[in-house]
């Protein structure tokens, strides 16, 4: 096996088995701490629709409506909710140990700077303009939310980047590029009032936000730990198999 796919091997397995550690983690925290506020939240959206269950769409062109599907409440969301939160996780993961695979070197307390750098990125940058949003919340176009979000998270990296590695005078650049999409401003909604009461909306930010750091730090302590396991492995000498203890291939001649 060529060393660059031994070091791809090491990537995908060391991403696959620290997603599942931190993505379940994650799912637990969630399922007791973020779903009952979503489920509360939902209340308030069911009391102002007149059906209940599952959303329904409507093509006016042909008068015709549909049922958008969606897990069942109970056990089927629960592991949807799960599964959903541990693929996440992988992709995550794969982006940490590919950072960890460019260093010299790495051990847990890097990995939990690294695990802190992607909070910032995917989740604390985009909170100053889009807070996570219960059901329910005033909202503006879902295309540009999704368009100032990536836009966030690409210049924060990029910003974080800047400051960690690139010495001398430029390291301002990465402040330029961290507060570029915020000087823009987020898309925000006509009004601001949505259906949960503010202290709710609120309760879920900081919730949301607790629990995707702690995500984070799991993440990055515990891949980097299994990397750097993988790669003190790697160094250790490999004794031939061919040889044994007094095999006159090991005599000199």
């Amino acid at each position: 096996m060529t060393g660059g796919l031994i070091i791809i091997n090491r990537i995908f397995l060391t991403a696959l088995v620290g997603a599942m550690i931190a993505g379940l983690l994650l799912g637990v925290m969630q399922h007791f701490t973020v779903v009952p506020l979503v489920l509360q939240a939902e209340t308030y959206e069911q009391s102002t629709t007149p059906a209940h269950g599952h959303q329904k769409n409507h093509d006016h062109a042909g008068g015709a409506e549909h049922e958008s599907w969606a897990p069942a409440d109970g056990v089927e969301r629960t592991l949807f909710t799960f599964l959903n939160t541990v693929i996440s996780s992988i992709g995550f993961a794969l982006l940490l140990v590919a950072c960890y695979a460019m260093q010299k070197s790495i051990n847990w307390r890097q990995g939990v700077v690294w695990g802190l750098g992607g909070f910032i990125v995917f989740h604390l940058a985009p909170a100053f303009g889009l807070p996570p949003e219960l059901p329910g919340a005033a909202a503006a176009a879902l295309e540009a939310r999704q368009g100032w979000w990536f836009l966030t998270v690409v210049f924060t990296a990029g910003g974080l980047l800047t400051i960690a590695f690139i010495s001398g005078q430029f390291k301002w650049l990465g402040i330029v590029l961290i507060g570029f999409p915020h000087l823009l401003g987020a898309p925000q909604p006509d009004s601001h009032v949505g259906l949960a009461p503010a202290e709710l909306e609120r309760t879920f930010v900081v919730t949301s936000l607790i629990t995707n750091a702690v995500f984070w730090v799991v993440l990055g302590a515990v891949t980097a730990s299994i990397y750097a396991r993988f790669e003190r492995y790697s160094k250790q000498p490999r004794r031939d198999p061919n040889i044994r203890p007094g095999n006159p291939a090991e005599i000199d001649s």
